[in-house]
């Protein structure tokens, strides 16, 4: 949760540093890419939810099983790891492979992760990567055009995002509900 929440106010504010930058059709990667003002921070800003994330992958499935579920949440955690460290202007390929596995593994984890959760929360989580795998799939045919590059890019991971927000969040009432109060 806390990687997500962290995730949108610095890319909001590297977004709002850069002069003539456009969500409409700079990619989020801009905002890290060698040579940009806000390169350092948003990259740190990343490396820092990729780790957060391994963490709590870490934490979340040490010794229950559901293996794939778990592959997918590292693998998720290792491409925001990989973007972070690889600028797209100098390690595009690199760069390009870890957000593809950002994005894909992302998206599986979403609808993946009713395995482990209960309640509305497992139609949100589907929802949510079914979101994003639909708009990976409308940018094969055209969904840039009406977006700009940017704004489909956005439809792609801010859905995994929000997701994560939403299973931290979940993941905390369960804790403190499972957590008898110590009355002070």
């Amino acid at each position: 949760m806390v990687g997500g929440i962290i995730f949108f106010l610095c890319t909001t504010a590297a977004e709002a540093a850069i002069p003539g930058y456009s969500v409409r059709t700079d990619a989020i990667s801009y905002l890290g890419g060698a040579g940009s003002p806000t390169e350092l921070f948003w990259n740190f800003q990343l490396l820092v939810v990729g780790v957060l994330w391994i963490a709590s992958t870490y934490l979340l499935f040490r010794g229950r099983g559901h293996v794939l579920l778990s592959v997918s949440f590292y693998l998720t955690s290792i491409g925001i790891v990989m973007v972070s460290l690889f600028p797209w202007n100098v390690l595009s390929s690199l760069h390009g492979i870890g957000a593809l596995m950002a994005f894909i593994f992302g998206s599986l984890t979403c609808i993946g992760s009713p395995r482990i959760i209960s309640g509305q929360l497992k139609k949100t989580s589907v929802s949510l990567g079914l979101i994003s795998l639909a708009a990976w799939t409308l940018n094969i045919f055209g969904l840039a055009n009406v977006l700009g590059g940017g704004g489909a890019e956005r439809m792609l991971y801010y859905p995994i995002i929000l997701w994560a927000i939403a299973f931290g969040a979940y993941l905390q009432a369960l804790h403190s509900n499972a957590v008898p109060s110590s009355g002070a």
